[in-house]
């Protein structure tokens, strides 16, 4: 046999000795990368991350369900506490001053209803997403007023 022959199939017999040890697939290799999660103030593996292939995780999966899970209770909380529209007493004429842009906003958001709809909506939702001290707090004040 020649020599360039026999590199061939040296060759040839290196190749297929390669393909059957397979590398193992990359959801195989158990990463042991830890990261600190900031929300719960604990290491954990970069596999447990909220978004494991993020450059620099800082929530964990476990911190991150039970922050969803906090807010969602402080939604149901909140709507619990806010009064529903009938219940908010008598309307009361106040003045603002409003940027061109926001009363802007406010004229095309009320077709169909009137801005005084409009204001009081987004003001009951940003009270919403504020903490139960404040909510507590409107709540009092507004049992004082009503009497």
């Amino acid at each position: 046999m020649p020599d360039n022959m026999q590199e061939l199939t040296s060759t040839d017999a290196h190749l297929h000795s390669n393909e059957t040890q397979q590398e193992p697939a990359s959801s195989d290799v158990i990463d042991t990368t830890m990261f600190h999660c900031n929300e719960g103030d604990h290491d954990v593996p970069i596999s447990q991350a909220l978004y494991p292939s993020a450059i620099n995780p800082s929530i964990c999966r476990d911190c991150a369900a039970q922050r969803r899970a906090q807010k969602s209770t402080k939604r149901k909380w909140s709507a619990e506490q806010i009064p529903e529209k009938g219940d908010r007493g008598d309307t009361k004429r106040i003045t603002v001053t409003l940027s061109k842009y926001a009363a802007t906003a406010a004229e095309v958001l009320s077709v169909g209803s009137t801005v005084s709809n409009v204001v009081e909506e987004a003001l009951i939702k940003y009270l919403a997403e504020q903490d139960s001290e404040v909510i507590s707090f409107v709540s009092r004040i507004f049992a004082k007023n009503v009497r």
